[in-house]
């Protein structure tokens, strides 16, 4: 029978496990979601499909597609997707810190940084039922919500992974990718908020849409690191 600390580890490894697989299905699921969005972009009800330049990652989970076409396929793609990601992120914020409760300076940031990142995909999942044709200031106020503990999470778990040596090097600069990422997409907000007119609504647009492929990416490898530094350990117990 196996003990309680091995039953911990198999649980663990199946949450890194679920984690990689539900962002590489959130990508597959979202590009469906935008291949069988019917069109139309905000001030061009023309559009066929979806634009990457016109269209916000936003619209796949609009009731009615901005041309006046019924969305139910894009959305129930979308929403699929993005209950997938919100729970194995979750999921994997709420076990990953139990790797790094040695040092009392890991222990706590990565429980700041756990909780933050919970909070994160919560927030990410209430998105997908914020339709934006429908409620929009809900929609708007959890964009701002998101923003602050996606960067608290992962500033901190950035610290947390070069601080301990052993994990896989994998998690630490994938996260630096990704906050690099936030980053650029910030400082385009920015340009496009000063200068106006179309960049604001093409660097805004693109730029996220961009940016939340890269993210679920980067879930995808950190799922991976963690899966890999589990098993190591596992390893070195069964040897010792």
């Amino acid at each position: 029978m196996k003990g309680i600390h091995l039953i911990e580890r198999d649980i663990q490894k199946y949450i890194f496990i679920f984690l990689t697989i539900s962002s590489f299905l959130w990508i597959i699921l979202t590009g469906l979601s935008i291949y069988y969005y019917p069109g139309g972009s905000i001030g061009d009800s023309t559009t066929e499909g979806f634009s990457f330049f016109y269209n916000a990652i936003s619209d796949l989970g609009r009731f009615t597609a901005q041309n006046g076409e019924s969305n139910s396929l894009s959305r129930a793609l979308s929403i699929i997707a993005i209950n997938l990601i919100c729970i194995s992120i979750a999921l994997y914020f709420s076990v990953i810190w139990r790797f790094f409760r040695k040092k009392k300076v890991t222990k706590w940031l990565s429980i700041f940084g756990s909780i933050s990142g919970v909070i994160c995909s919560i927030s990410y999942f209430a998105l997908a039922y914020a339709a934006t044709d429908t409620i929009y200031p809900i929609h708007k106020k959890l964009l701002t919500i998101f923003p602050v503990f996606f960067f608290i999470s992962v500033i901190l778990y950035i610290i947390v992974f070069f601080k301990e040596k052993e994990f896989p090097k994998i998690n630490a600069y994938s996260f630096v990718a990704l906050m690099l990422a936030a980053v650029a997409l910030a400082i385009t907000v920015i340009i496009g908020f000063v200068q106006g007119g179309e960049l604001d609504k093409i660097g805004r647009r693109a730029g996220n849409t961009l940016f939340n492929f890269i993210q679920i990416f980067v879930y995808g490898l950190q799922g991976i690191g963690a899966y890999l530094y589990i098993k190591r350990q596992s390893k070195r117990e069964i040897v010792g």
